[in-house]
């Protein structure tokens, strides 16, 4: 299903969706001094990056197993623009109208990395979606994901803040990652 929907892909439990703290660390080590000084290291997080991922993660929390699909989600918007947007309310609601729903499983994601260029910023992550989407008699209409893949989340900085716009596979093909 993820190649079908990139960021519209179910979810599990929010705690498999939510992705590593990327963090840019600065190592500064102390002035010399007749006493001994331990080099010390300050971790901080970029606040673009931090926001980044919290709209990335809120993107994938709204889509739980076993649910109807509804293309109406309140709040998503919050996390996703045009031309993404557009699209997962059309899908789901073709999906919806014909009764399907996702079934068990869980959306894992592991972000590898995260660029910032200005107004946009991109996500690649390993993901693998573990549920099925199910037609209204319970058949597997599309099967869960076997190997992770894979994926470019593209986000460009509203004036209301960082949305995602855009979910695809690297180059365009399922390339498989560890993670």
């Amino acid at each position: 299903m993820a190649a079908t929907l990139g960021l519209t892909a179910c979810s599990g439990e929010s705690e498999t969706v939510t992705p590593p703290t990327v963090q840019l660390t600065t190592t500064t080590t102390a002035p010399t001094t007749t006493s001994t000084t331990e080099p010390t290291t300050t971790t901080t997080q970029d606040p673009d990056i931090a926001e980044i991922l919290a709209v990335y993660n809120g993107a994938l929390r709204y889509f739980k197993p076993n649910q109807a699909l509804d293309p109406e989600v309140p709040g998503l918007e919050n996390f996703i623009t045009d031309p993404l947007y557009s699209t997962k309310q059309r899908i789901l609601s073709e999906w919806a109208a014909d009764g399907f729903v996702l079934g068990e499983g869980e959306y894992k994601v592991h972000v590898l990395d995260v660029t910032v260029d200005g107004d946009t910023a991109t996500v690649r992550s390993c993901n693998l979606d573990g549920a099925e989407l199910l037609d209204s008699d319970g058949l597997v209409f599309i099967p869960s994901d076997t190997e992770r893949y894979l994926r470019l989340h593209h986000l460009i900085r509203t004036p209301e803040g960082w949305r995602v716009t855009a979910s695809e596979f690297v180059n365009g093909e399922r390339t498989t990652c560890d993670a």
